[in-house]
């Protein structure tokens, strides 16, 4: 799929094995029922969700995501929802938040946010939320793009965040 333009698809009840996704144009995809295995993402991913299962197919396999390479992608209000993620390379370009100890850091931000009430701190608790909804089972990392938290919170907020995450 280099440089293949699948901006604003949804893609349902597809297996996507050894695939390579690089400077794919990926913006507001949705991979529902979309099952990855051994595939690698480079460049932007932009407004991308990827589901475990889809919301309205439960009879297809679960996304597992695994052996899933995202070391050289560049994430932009990407999602993940109901995946572990255990499985998956993370971007190491410094410019992604790795999130350890997911669900609890993710309760620690939202509840260090929640009765504040300037812009940033209820973006975060917004955000933050809608993460925690969508935790996977078994998930214990996640991530975040520092440019979708400077877009929240400013460098303020950034530096606050970077502070609640576990070492």
């Amino acid at each position: 799929f280099t440089k293949a333009d699948l901006r604003r698809t949804s893609h349902q009840s597809s297996d996507m094995v050894r695939c390579l996704f690089s400077n794919t144009k990926l913006k507001q995809a949705e991979f529902r029922g979309t099952v990855f295995v051994d595939c690698t993402f480079e460049g932007k991913l932009e407004e991308v969700i990827f589901y475990r299962v889809p919301t309205d197919a439960k009879h297809l396999p679960p996304n597992e995501m695994k052996g899933v390479d995202l070391s050289r992608a560049k994430l932009r209000w990407a999602a993940f929802r109901g995946l572990d993620m255990d499985r998956v390379q993370w971007p190491e370009d410094g410019e992604h938040l790795l999130i350890r100890d997911y669900a609890r850091t993710l309760t620690r931000v939202i509840d260090t946010f929640k009765g504040r009430t300037d812009l940033g701190s209820k973006g975060f608790t917004a955000v933050f939320s809608d993460m925690k909804k969508w935790v996977g089972p078994k998930q214990t990392v996640g991530i975040i793009s520092k440019a979708d938290v400077l877009d929240i919170a400013g460098e303020a907020g950034l530096r606050e965040l970077i502070g609640l995450l576990p070492a």
